[in-house]
C-alpha cells in the first residue's frame, strides 16, 4: 500500500513541471496580457528594390486566444528607392492589418515563433525636384512574414521577423513618368525590436 503511494506521488511531482512547461508553451504572454505593443527598426530589400533602406514602424497585436491574434503594423522607408540626383522624394509606407498566429506545439517556454499574414496600403512617395513628375499615393498590398519572440520577463521582449509585401491591383499610380509598375511592386523587410505586453 505505501508502495503504491510513494509511486503515485512521485508520478505526480514528475507530471507537474511537465504541465507547467506546456502551459507555459501554449501561450506567448502572462496569463492576463492581452496586448503587444513593438516598436521596431529594420531594412528592405530584394525583389524591386532598388537599393537596401532603413525603415522603422510599430506593431500592436490583440490576442483573441493564446495562439491566434490580429495585428496592426506600419512602416516607414524614407530612402525606398534609389537617389538618381533629382529625388526630392522617395520615401514608401505600408499600414497593414494581420492575422498572426503562434503555434503552440513549436513554442518553448518564453521563445515564441510566429507566422502572419494579411492586406494593408502600399503608400510610395516619389518627386522630383520641382515636382516635375510625382507618385503618391494608396494601394492595395499583401504581407506575410514569419519571426519569433523572445521574453526576459512578463512583460519585457525581444521580437524579430521577415516579412513579404506585394501590391495587389492596378491603379492610377502604375502610370508614371518613373517606369514603376505598383500592382505588382513587392520587396521583403526584415525587422527587430523591443516588445511591451500588458
Amino acid at each position: 500500500m505505501r508502495t503504491s503511494i510513494r509511486l503515485m506521488l512521485a508520478a505526480a511531482v514528475l507530471t507537474v513541471p511537465s504541465l507547467a512547461q506546456a502551459q507555459m508553451a501554449q501561450a506567448p504572454m502572462a496569463s492576463d496580457a492581452r496586448l503587444m505593443v513593438s516598436p521596431f527598426a529594420g531594412v528592405t530589400f530584394g525583389s524591386d528594390t532598388t537599393t537596401t533602406g532603413g525603415t522603422v514602424g510599430m506593431s500592436a497585436t490583440f490576442w483573441v486566444k493564446p495562439w491566434i491574434g490580429v495585428e496592426a503594423d506600419a512602416a516607414y522607408t524614407p530612402m525606398f528607392f534609389e537617389q538618381d540626383g533629382f529625388l526630392i522624394d522617395r520615401s514608401v509606407t505600408t499600414v497593414t492589418g494581420q492575422i498572426i498566429v503562434a503555434p503552440p506545439m513549436l513554442s518553448r517556454g518564453r521563445f515564441t515563433p510566429f507566422v502572419t499574414a494579411g492586406l494593408g496600403l502600399l503608400r510610395p512617395n516619389l518627386a522630383e525636384a520641382g515636382e516635375l513628375s510625382v507618385v503618391k499615393g494608396n494601394t492595395l498590398a499583401m504581407s506575410v512574414g514569419a519571426g519569433a519572440m523572445g521574453f526576459f520577463n512578463e512583460h519585457i521582449g525581444f521580437r524579430g521577423d521577415l516579412r513579404y509585401t506585394r501590391g495587389l491591383r492596378e491603379s492610377e499610380l502604375d502610370q508614371n513618368a518613373f517606369g514603376v509598375d505598383f500592382s505588382k511592386f513587392s520587396f521583403w523587410r526584415t525587422t527587430a525590436g523591443l516588445v511591451v505586453r500588458f
